[in-house]
């Protein structure tokens, strides 16, 4: 496995359990005993299928998030981040609301999705990155991939850049675009590289762009990278933009 393929195929593993992704759901996967099925949809975005499936039950959030992480590690699954667990090429993420709704039920989602073969990322990966009507692209920078879902878009790309520079580069060059920056912002548990930087931006249309800036060594990686002296990519970029 050479370098590009390393640093794709694990990129993208993280940042499936940094930014919580919605996924898809399997017919035969533990459900609390009392929860009812209230809709599902169905999704395809680039190498990845997903169906998800939306359920109502009478547990809280502390005691549902408490019966997936008992009954999934029952059942083979490894836990990689609040609500994400993975097995057997496949990566299901639980997400619930914190309080109930009106009928005193607690509404979540449970979702299943296929880790895509790195052959199909690879086929992302451009030296010269796509331009993007609502994000400047990095100077000198590489894309990793670039995934248009439904509503939102999520890309990544690789930089020597120091961590510093690359964000005071987003902090001036986002408010060009009419963005405005999210000081209340706070870096979620899963990011748990202490080198990491992330930038929230919003616009009045309820626009939203998410930015991870992180050092490569942070992320987890399929194999190390030490075959031949190779040198890994010092920093990734990892945006979020969503519509609504």
């Amino acid at each position: 496995m050479n370098s590009k393929t390393k640093i794709i195929a694990s990129v993208f593993i993280f940042l499936i359990f940094v930014f919580c992704q919605v996924f898809a759901f399997d017919a035969d996967i533990t459900l609390p005993p009392d929860a009812v099925k209230v809709g599902e949809k169905t999704e395809d975005f680039g190498p990845i299928k997903s169906l998800t499936g939306f359920y109502e039950t009478s547990l809280n959030k502390d005691r549902l998030n408490s019966f997936y992480n008992r009954e999934l590690v029952r059942d083979g699954w490894q836990k990689k981040g609040e609500g994400a667990f993975i097995k057997d090429k496949k990566i299901m993420v639980i997400i619930c609301e914190t309080s109930k709704n009106k009928a005193g039920k607690t509404e979540f989602l449970v979702t299943l999705s296929n880790i895509p073969p790195k052959e199909e990322f690879l086929a992302m990966y451009k030296e010269s990155p796509e331009s993007l009507p609502y994000l400047p692209i990095y100077p000198g920078s590489i894309q990793i991939y670039l995934l248009r879902l439904q509503g939102e878009v999520e890309s990544a790309y690789e930089t020597e850049s120091s961590i510093e520079d690359i964000a005071f580069f987003y902090k001036t060059g986002m408010l060009k675009y009419g963005w405005s920056p999210d000081y209340d912002f706070k870096i979620p548990d899963q990011w748990t590289d202490k080198e990491g930087i992330g930038l929230n931006f919003y616009k009045p249309s309820g626009e939203t762009c998410l930015i991870k800036i992180s050092s490569s060594e942070g992320f987890q990686r399929l194999e190390q990278n030490t075959e031949n002296n190779q040198k890994p990519v010092k920093n990734v970029i990892a945006v979020k933009y969503r519509e609504y």
